[in-house]
Formats: C-alpha cells, sequence, structure tokens
C-alpha cells in the first residue's frame, strides 16, 4: 500500500509509477495504467522481487 505522503507526491512529478507488488499494472498513472506485453517475454512473479513483485522476462526465444 502506498504511503499518503507518495500518493500527495506523485500527481505533482511523475506521470506514471509501477512497483509491480501486486500486478503488471501502474500503481499510479495519469493515463492508463493498465500494462500490455506479449505474455511469451514478460510476466508477473508476485514473490520474485527483493521485497514483494517483480517483472520476469524471458526473451531467449525472442532474440
Amino acid at each position: 500500500m502506498m504511503s499518503k505522503e507518495l500518493a500527495r507526491y506523485l500527481p505533482e512529478h511523475i506521470c506514471l509509477y509501477a512497483s509491480f507488488d501486486k500486478t503488471m499494472a501502474a500503481d499510479f498513472s495519469r493515463g492508463d495504467g493498465a500494462a500490455t506485453c506479449h505474455p511469451e517475454v514478460v510476466s508477473h512473479d508476485p514473490a520474485g522481487g527483493r521485497y514483494s513483485g517483480a517483472l520476469v522476462f524471458n526473451a531467449k526465444a525472442h532474440g
């Protein structure tokens, strides 16, 4: 969960912020925060990051 201070700061200074903690979608976005990717190349591992979720790139078959 995002802190109140961070939630107040982001809209003033950032266009997109994604922690990848729970999903690939942006936690904050000025536009559509939905992530679009090629599922054979990028996936989300909810326990793969240092503190929680992470993106996993498997581009071995894609150059």
